[in-house]
């Protein structure tokens, strides 16, 4: 599981409490005390709380995406299993070489 599932559900709760406490005029109809139905009429709107609490829901995810492939590319970099060995090979002069010979 993410590390980062928890932060982000925390900071989901906390926006749709703010969104509540706020009442921004968006969504919701402060002559009548009620939030807003859906709809394209005048005391309507496209934006309602569900709507945009799925809005950010949306956003989050895609945030958790991007902060988990982030940082699964850093611990993938410091994984001792992907460091790559490649032979190396040294020049060798032939006068260091010394040849057996077979005893014939």
């Amino acid at each position: 599981m993410s590390e980062y599932l928890f932060i982000i559900i925390l900071i989901y709760i906390i926006m749709i409490f703010i969104l509540i406490g706020v009442k921004p005029s968006l969504i919701y109809d402060k002559k009548n005390n009620k939030y807003k139905k859906f709809g394209k009429e005048e005391n309507e709107t496209y934006f309602t709380l569900p709507v945009v609490a799925t809005i950010i829901s949306i956003f989050m995810v895609i945030v958790l995406k991007i902060l988990n492939k982030k940082t699964k590319n850093v611990n993938s970099m410091n994984s001792v299993e992907n460091i790559k060995y490649y032979p190396v090979y040294y020049p060798v002069q032939m006068n260091d070489v010394k040849l057996q010979q077979s005893d014939k």
